[in-house]
């Protein structure tokens, strides 16, 4: 039998691969568009609309870039079945370790392997061309994957901070932060499809605060901008 943490690490190299899959840069194809060379430069479904001017081809890349990252804690839950036995699985501290492959899918999106090659052979001032997404929409496939209703919830947050500041960025913050605090209302708490008991919720707030961390630095200089009132707003006729 293959032990757990042998799992573990093969979908956390899974994971971060899956992530260099960047599905904005991939539908900007369609209408012949370079997020790296276009908008604010970042190849993320908020330059994508940018560009695109299409809402709904963004919508597309977010659902995508999503799918990715539940889809592999999914697969990693699914295949440590044998290891832990399901009807078991709460008695297992490691539980929330299937988590773990999920920030390896946003730290690839983020950080492609094109990236590191880049910056070994030439510099960092180049490896900066194959700098991937944010990570946000990635996040969100990991609290999906934890529970449904959390998600819904940070859709929610994310929907009305940006009606009210009109800043993407500053609303992925926000929701990403409150997302880590909405893990622990238990009415919201649910192990969605993998269908594990809950028992190891620290664990699992850990993980995700990492990964909201992460996208928070990631934003930083949108955040700056916002500051310096300098950062584009959403729905403005002039962008």
């Amino acid at each position: 039998m293959v032990g757990f943490s042998f799992v573990i690490i093969a979908f956390c190299i899974l994971g971060y691969l899956v992530g260099n899959v960047l599905f904005a840069q991939v539908l900007a194809q369609f209408y012949k568009k370079n997020l790296r060379k276009e908008g604010s430069f970042n190849p993320g479904a908020t330059n994508l609309v940018r560009t695109t001017k299409n809402r709904w081809i963004g919508i597309c890349a977010s659902l995508l870039d999503a799918a990715k990252c539940y889809l592999i804690v999914l697969a990693c839950g699914y295949a440590t079945y044998n290891n832990l036995h399901l009807h078991t699985f709460g008695k297992y501290s490691q539980n929330w370790a299937v988590y773990i492959p999920g920030l390896f899918v946003i730290f690839g999106h983020c950080f492609p392997l094109m990236y590191f090659i880049t910056f070994f052979k030439k510099n960092a001032e180049a490896a900066k061309e194959f700098t991937g997404g944010k990570g946000v929409s990635s996040f969100g496939g990991l609290v999906i994957a934890f529970s449904p209703y959390v998600a819904l919830c940070g859709i929610a947050i994310w929907t009305l901070v940006l009606v009210i500041s009109k800043y993407v960025s500053l609303a992925s913050v926000i929701t990403v932060l409150a997302c880590c605090g909405l893990m622990w209302v238990p009415q919201l708490q649910l192990f969605y499809f993998t269908h594990m008991p809950f028992s190891s919720l620290w664990g699992v707030f850990m993980i995700m605060l990492i990964g909201a961390i992460y996208i928070v630095c990631r934003h930083k200089p949108n955040l700056i901008k916002i500051h310096n009132k300098t950062e584009s707003k959403a729905f403005s006729k002039n962008k």
